[in-house]
């Protein structure tokens, strides 16, 4: 017997699923995606509650992206050597899953047409001038990845050339042909990388033709961004997490003004980027300190400041953990200051217990962690112990299509005295 039931409507069409498993959740509907993802979370916190507190009166409904096409402000992709119809031609992807076979993706939906476009005439470029795509295994050729980066308004482009190997001027040539074709280019980079590694840049700036930065916009903001900068690759979801952290971490009460405090609140932010969050945060009576390893992060996230007028920021380029050992030792000053609050959005492998049993000691009022992978975020979050209570966890959908989940989760101190669980009970 023939099944004639509806199927549910896939959440999006893409002529490249499969084989490309980029958005391995297409064939699901995309409120199944969202319940999916909210339960996640729930069942990940629930064990870490206190008795009586379910993980469903505390996480909310998973926050949608505004968009499924065209979401992605950024592309990584992969150049190869291919064949069509038994004739060798450049190629530009991903790789499939476990493999370093890479899948033609001529025109990717959750990109841009704009990224789309100018990916396709460098592909085309390539051939005609007659470019080689690195050999991973030989550790030769030219060609290896290509990045591209645009902003909000989807006007503007970064492009970045990663090549196994520098032939000198040809490259320069094709980044002057790719400016030619496409005016929105504000700027084409070099980066030389010769590592044996999937990591992109992991070798040498070369040179840059045009703009060094692509002038973005967050929320109210104006933040210059760098080829390698941290930025959710999902301007609407990015910015809908920054106005929720101004919205539950702003001063309690009525805000003084400057004039009437004597010291201004302390507010870190940790793993700041290019200081996004930072910006959002900075109230007046109140000074906000971002933390971040990256010293090309901290350049951009102090032009921003400075563009946008934002005093009572400051940006420090340091590794985490190393600052809050020794705060005046990068030059800040917290003994005796009020900590009213902490903000964190470390990578998927999470803070770790050094980082966050300093946290626990400073005894702030209020503690945000914006997580992309719900095991770290509960690993350390168990690491407070009793000090801290959940105050509110939200799943938002950064990256649709796919299992990853993030999430803004806010805890509130009920401890004067801060209680650290031992580390045995805390898995690495």
């Amino acid at each position: 017997m023939v099944d004639t039931a509806p199927k549910p409507k896939r959440a999006l069409e893409c002529p490249h699923f499969p084989p490309c498993a980029g958005c391995p959740l297409i064939p699901v509907p995309y409120l199944e995606q969202l319940d999916s993802k909210r339960r996640v979370l729930m069942e990940a916190l629930q064990p870490m509650l206190p008795a009586g507190v379910t993980a469903d009166s505390v996480v909310s409904s998973t926050v949608p992206s505004t968009r499924l096409q065209g979401y992605r402000n950024q592309a990584r992709l992969v150049f190869r050597q291919m064949s069509r119809g038994g004739h060798p031609h450049m190629g530009l992807g991903m790789y499939s899953p476990g493999t370093h076979q890479v899948i033609h993706i001529p025109n990717c939906p959750i990109q841009p047409d704009r990224l789309n476009n100018v990916a396709a005439t460098i592909v085309r470029l390539a051939e005609e001038m007659n470019f080689t795509s690195y050999d991973e295994r030989a550790g030769e050729g030219c060609l290896r990845y290509l990045a591209l980066r645009c902003d909000r308004t989807r006007r503007a482009v970064l492009v970045t050339l990663i090549v196994g190997e520098d032939v000198g001027a040809p490259l320069r040539q094709l980044a002057e042909r790719i400016r030619e074709l496409h005016p929105e280019v504000v700027g084409v980079a070099l980066h030389q990388n010769r590592r044996h590694s999937n990591v992109l840049f992991a070798g040498e700036d070369l040179w840059t033709i045009g703009a060094t930065r692509l002038d973005d916009e967050i929320g109210s903001f104006r933040i210059p961004i760098s080829p390698r900068s941290f930025l959710q690759v999902n301007h609407e979801q990015a910015e809908w997490i920054y106005g929720r952290l101004a919205d539950v971490l702003a001063p309690v009460g009525d805000a003084a003004a400057p004039s009437e405090v004597a010291e201004p609140e302390i507010v870190l932010d940790l793993y700041s980027g290019v200081g996004g969050i930072a910006l959002h945060l900075a109230r007046p009576g109140r000074l906000v300190v971002g933390v971040e390893s990256s010293a090309e992060a901290v350049e951009d996230a102090r032009r921003a400041a400075h563009r946008n007028g934002v005093a009572n920021v400051r940006f420090v380029p340091a590794d985490v953990a190393s600052f809050l050992r020794d705060p005046s030792g990068h030059g800040v000053d917290l003994s005796g200051r009020r900590i009213a609050a902490i903000v964190m959005n470390p990578p998927r492998v999470g803070c770790g217990r050094e980082v966050m049993e300093a946290i626990a000691a400073l005894a702030p009022e209020r503690i945000a962690y914006v997580s992309c992978r719900a095991f770290s975020l509960v690993r350390d979050l168990e690491i407070l112990g009793a000090a801290y209570a959940v105050q509110e966890s939200r799943p938002v959908d950064m990256i649709p299509l796919t299992p990853h989940v993030e999430s803004v989760t806010v805890m509130r101190r009920v401890e004067v005295a801060v209680e650290v669980a031992p580390s045995e009970v805390v898995p690495d």
